[in-house]
């Protein structure tokens, strides 16, 4: 067989792996990318109703909350699709100050979430959806212009927090000073910061807000402190109640990292 002839066949079966290679390990996007996973989980921040009682023959009853005074305790979560069709993801459990359970589903293209308290009802809250895939918190809170929780807006993070960190997030609508061991911060709004927070070693946090004589009114002092493979999220958040001692409502939840 002439050396040519041999070329020639060597540079045929090297163009058929390369050809085998395009169609087979190429990458997704040139045959339509598959959506990338996502996974929410929900919280809920706020003060919580004062706790009211009466007394029937004798014996005390709880009396249930105010209409729009906590968020609904069971919401839907559904993307709109072609033809006003809905593609529900799940059932959430909301309660002030506790994680919900995740929701994991492919992201797809466009659109936005629902969230509805009955299938069939009117939308409670409508989110836009993350540019891209992950694990995100939403964290939801009364809307202020309405002040109740009858309307609720609502800020995506990452979720994706690594073992011995702590992340503060301020919601509050404007900047708040922050002094997180030896770090002096301007948290700005929306924007969550991240620091380390070694295991069983407690570090001082404190935070203020400006007064209305335009200086710095401390709020509140106290230690921040977790365990071995845990992280800690702290959200300040408007007191939500007209009673409430404080401007501000800090909630802090430790978490173990799976």
């Amino acid at each position: 067989m002439s050396e040519a002839l041999i070329t020639s066949g060597r540079i045929r079966r090297g163009l058929a792996v390369v050809m085998s290679f395009v169609v087979l390990g190429q990458p997704a996007g040139a045959q339509g990318e598959k959506p990338p996973e996502c996974r929410l989980r929900f919280l809920a921040v706020g003060n919580a109703p004062p706790f009211k009682q009466e007394i029937r023959d004798g014996i005390r009853y709880e009396l249930p909350p105010e209409p729009g005074s906590i968020p609904p305790r069971r919401l839907k979560l559904s993307i709109p699709g072609k033809d006003d069709e809905e593609k529900e993801i799940g059932d959430l459990r909301v309660k002030l100050g506790r994680l919900s359970e995740a929701l994991a589903f492919k992201l797809g293209e466009g659109g936005e979430f629902v969230l509805r308290e009955n299938e069939g009802g009117e939308p409670w809250l409508r989110l836009p959806k993350p540019s891209k895939g992950g694990d995100f918190l939403v964290v939801l809170r009364r809307d202020p212009k309405v002040g109740s929780w009858e309307s609720a807006v609502a800020e995506f993070i990452p979720d994706q927090a690594p073992a011995g960190s702590v992340t503060l997030l301020n919601v509050c609508g404007v900047p708040v000073a922050v002094v997180f061991g030896e770090s002096k911060l301007a948290l700005p709004n929306g924007k969550p910061w991240r620091g380390e927070l070694a295991a069983g070693k407690p570090v001082a946090f404190e935070y203020g807000i400006a007064d209305a004589q335009g200086g710095l009114s401390r709020l509140t002092s106290r230690s921040l402190e977790q365990g071995a493979g845990e992280r800690t999220l702290v959200i300040l958040s408007r007191a939500d109640r007209e009673d409430a001692r404080h401007p501000v409502k800090m909630t802090v939840l430790r978490e173990a990292v799976r």
